[in-house]
């Protein structure tokens, strides 16, 4: 069997570092993408516990139009009943005159309107609260299956920093083998040189030539 030459051993070199180049681009772009979902995940979840805490209670007879009626009233603003206890008597007046606002009434729970989507309510919210109660065995398997939901998310969002993980520490080893193919491939060439730094697992050596002087 033929040996190879400089020349093509040099040029398989080369297509080494293009690889290597290749592979740590691609791995950063991956991390990249991986990093952003993690961080929607998160900014999303966020989002709904401020909704949660930014929801009110608006006593209607579980039609939107009575509930979009109540929302004028009150200049786009939900009522909510501990905001308006200690008003005075003036506004257990208005209360109790207006019967969209009794609390015989049934309840449901919408958000507060946007400047974006004014007056948007929470169509199935409304439409939930001309529903039947839910008997104490129908509470407890939503809750499972919340529960249930709640676990396989979680599960992804591990398996997904587990695979960030894997995939930085495999660029950083790609990083290393680079970086000592490209000293290996500048040792070739021409000059005095001396070693100013020693190399270990993390990095390769550090070379400096020395400068020529230009005639």
């Amino acid at each position: 069997m033929a040996e190879l030459g400089a020349d093509a051993i040099k040029v398989m070199k080369t297509q080494d570092l293009k690889y290597l180049r290749a592979v740590v681009s691609r791995d950063k772009k991956k991390e990249e993408r991986l990093r952003s979902s993690l961080h929607f995940d998160h900014t999303q979840e966020y989002g709904e516990e401020v909704q949660r805490k930014n929801k009110k209670t608006l006593f209607v007879d579980g039609t939107e139009k009575d509930a979009k009626k109540v929302l004028r009233q009150n200049g786009g603003v939900l009522w909510d009943e501990e905001e308006e206890e200690g008003k005075g008597e003036e506004d257990d007046n208005d209360f109790d005159n207006d019967s969209s606002l009794n609390p015989q009434h049934e309840s449901a729970v919408v958000s507060e309107p946007t400047s974006d989507d004014e007056y948007d309510l929470d169509i199935s919210t409304l439409r939930a609260a001309n529903k039947k109660p839910k008997t104490e065995a129908e509470l407890k398997k939503i809750n499972r299956r919340q529960t249930k939901i709640k676990k396989r998310i979680e599960k992804n969002r591990l398996k997904s920093y587990a695979e960030l993980r894997n995939r930085e520490e495999r660029r950083q080893k790609v990083e290393v083998a680079l970086a000592y193919m490209e000293t290996e491939k500048n040792m070739n060439a021409k000059g005095a040189k001396r070693k100013v730094v020693e190399g270990d697992s993390t990095k390769p050596p550090v070379y400096k030539w020395r400068r020529k002087r230009a005639k």
